[in-house]
């Protein structure tokens, strides 16, 4: 096994990044045909692509496994993998098994948006490098035991993609949609409506006899019967453009992105 597993590693890291290709250049596709300003907005739609916790865990995964195979082939005499290989093992086969049993165990029923997923690059970034992982840890050879501290910093990443994407979220306008929010991970129904009729409560214009502004004391805007617009930073385009119903993910990828980005 010592001597043919680093193969295994190494053909698993190119199939990952041959996934990841696929699935982007399918994206940029979509993002290159979208007749709508947000839509087409390279910048953004790259950036949501590399923003699913899918894509960013195979590409950690790509990276230790074509790093563990060539550490395999050029150490052979070694008995175990050193401490910093060991640990990036560890924190891709973590990431990984999770992606896996999570998508499979609850988006697998999601439908996927027709054409913009590629379907032989969903299966290998959810089921296929999850499970090359899964055995990794149970057969791999010469795995060194870690100390209980490694589990700290496994958890690193996923904090750090969590504040991430919450912070991010109401900076993007979502390229398919143009909801003025984006996030990288199916949401309920219902929380996409109160999102929504949030968004036209603010977005859209409001007069005297709004909830929001009786009471105005005289003198305002509101107080006069003036149109008043509630400016709404997240995003340039109206909620109104937003009234699509649907959940907002779809598999790995959120419905937001159906037309210019693709497969999470």
């Amino acid at each position: 096994m010592t001597r043919w597993w680093p193969y295994i590693r190494l053909a698993a890291a190119a199939l990952v990044v041959a996934a990841i290709v696929a699935q982007l250049v399918r994206t940029l596709e979509i993002a290159l045909t979208a007749d709508t300003a947000w839509g087409a907005h390279l910048p953004t739609v790259f950036a949501n692509f590399f923003s699913f916790f899918t894509i960013l865990s195979n590409v950690l995964a790509a990276v230790v496994l074509a790093v563990g195979g060539v550490w395999g082939l050029t150490h052979r005499d070694a008995r175990v993998e050193p401490t910093w290989l060991a640990t990036l093992l560890v924190c891709a086969s973590t990431y990984m098994i999770v992606t896996g049993v999570v998508y499979n165990t609850l988006l697998r029923g999601i439908a996927l948006p027709q054409g913009a997923t590629v379907a032989w690059s969903n299966e290998v970034l959810h089921v296929v490098i999850p499970l090359v992982l899964l055995a990794d840890v149970l057969f791999a050879p010469r795995r060194r035991a870690l100390g209980w501290g490694t589990v700290g910093i496994a958890a690193i990443f996923p904090i750090v993609w969590v504040v991430y994407t919450l912070l991010r979220a109401n900076l993007v306008t979502a390229p398919a949609t143009g909801n003025p929010w984006w996030v990288p991970v199916p949401l309920p129904r219902s929380l996409v409506e109160r999102r929504l009729r949030r968004c036209r409560t603010l977005g859209a214009p409001h007069r005297r006899d709004h909830p929001r502004h009786r009471g105005a004391r005289r003198g305002d805007r509101a107080a006069s019967g003036q149109t008043v617009t509630h400016p709404f930073p997240c995003a340039p385009p109206p909620c109104e453009r937003a009234k699509r119903g649907g959940t907002a993910g779809t598999g790995w990828v959120g419905d937001q992105t159906r037309s210019a980005s693709a497969s999470r």
